[in-house]
């Protein structure tokens, strides 16, 4: 029997799954069946699922889709489908087109896998798509998902809720002319405000490179976060 969304004391979790709106208290192993939502919605508390392991858990290792990091995802997919245990899993495996376009496989999982990293992957799109068919994922949900790939919107959940966030200012494309006579404290840095990795990133030292990070930076999204520097 694996416990989903993490280990608790005394119980394996052979596999890692994030559900939400499951209500009452997480049943005993003793009373463990498979449990599977007729729809899941957006709740405010997430609940752990308890899937029957009596029998090989389908799962579907979902990997690629169109963020710049669709090599590296294919990367992590194949590691994942080849390090799931056969005699206690039945692995399949899905590429997400670069063009975002694609229809669920006819085969239903038990639970999609998701190995996607990035725009599509890790902000919430696929896990609001996964939720739609009623698919069981691993993962954050959507809205922790989009929040936590969200820079500016991360920092301003961690400073409300008293953490140490460096200063920080968000550019966008609208904003030509803004750097004309600011003052910027070198060396700081700049990236994308909604990626995953180290996609767009640069650290400047002076104003040429600032200039040259924030071009680079709009490559991947309308946004930029320019912040402090913070050596370590």
């Amino acid at each position: 029997m694996g416990a989903v969304s993490g280990t608790q004391s005394g119980r394996e979790a052979l596999l890692p799954i994030y559900a939400i709106s499951l209500g009452g208290e997480i049943p005993s192993l003793s009373r463990c069946k498979t449990l599977r939502p007729k729809k899941m919605t957006d709740s405010s508390q997430d609940r752990f699922y308890f899937l029957d392991m009596g029998k090989k858990l389908k799962v579907l290792v979902l990997m690629g889709g169109p963020s710049p990091e669709h090599e590296i995802s294919l990367n992590t997919g194949k590691e994942v489908a080849g390090h799931l245990d056969t005699q206690r899993y039945e692995v399949n495996t899905f590429v997400v087109p670069r063009s975002g376009r694609w229809k669920f496989p006819a085969a239903r999982p038990d639970v999609a896998f998701v190995a996607m990293h990035g725009v599509y992957g890790e902000d919430g799109t696929i896990q609001k798509l996964l939720e739609d068919e009623g698919i069981l994922y691993t993962g954050s949900g959507v809205l922790a998902s989009a929040l936590g790939m969200d820079k500016p919107r991360s920092c301003a959940i961690f400073r409300e809720a008293g953490l140490n966030v460096p200063e920080f200012v968000v550019y966008t494309r609208s904003d030509r002319g803004w750097l004309r006579g600011q003052t910027a404290e070198y060396p700081c840095v700049v990236k994308p405000a909604n990626h995953g990795s180290s996609v767009g990133v640069h650290i400047v030292k002076n104003e040429k490179e600032l200039r040259a990070g924030i071009k680079d930076a709009l490559r991947y999204s309308t946004r930029v976060i320019l912040q402090k520097f913070i050596p370590g």
